[in-house]
């Protein structure tokens, strides 16, 4: 009998069998199907990834939620703090004091002081300022009942 492999020959086809049957290599002539099939399982793992990626995404958004509410919290407390010390001030002092501040702030302080005392602050500065402040005070508190256009007409505010 003739030899028709060479004993290299056979040693080389028995480990593509051997990995074959391992399912290490495809012996299939479907190659386009394995191409697709390494593919698919290419784009699983970077599906994971993003799922992961999403996940930490979603974590660090939750954490830096909590961080601003304890930071608006925080604001929130010193800002009804420094309505109580102006509240308590003589209301001249108050009034120099406040009429030095921002508009959206001065408006925001004097909101939470009860109206009397907000009133008497507002009798000692000059009255542009004062009507401003009580508009953007009325607006802060968002009064339903008074309508906030006919308030800027009373006051002859643009």
């Amino acid at each position: 009998m003739r030899k028709i492999f060479s004993n290299t020959t056979l040693k080389k086809w028995s480990i593509v069998f051997a990995l074959a049957a391992a399912g290490q290599i495809c012996l299939s002539h479907d190659y386009e199907a394995e191409r697709v099939k390494i593919k698919k399982k290419a784009l699983e793992k970077i599906s994971g990834k993003l799922d992961e990626q999403i996940n930490q995404i979603q974590q660090l958004k939750t954490q830096i939620e909590a961080e601003v509410r304890e930071h608006t919290k925080t604001i929130d407390q010193q800002t009804l703090l420094l309505a109580s010390i102006y509240a308590n001030m003589n209301p001249k002092s108050a009034a120099d004091v406040v009429n030095q501040m921002k508009a959206e702030t001065a408006s925001h302080i004097l909101s939470l002081m009860p109206p009397d005392l907000s009133s008497r602050i507002l009798n000692h500065i000059p009255v542009e300022r004062s009507k401003h402040l009580s508009l953007l005070i009325l607006k802060k508190l968002n009064l339903k009942k008074i309508d906030y256009q006919s308030l800027k007409l009373i006051f002859n505010d643009p």
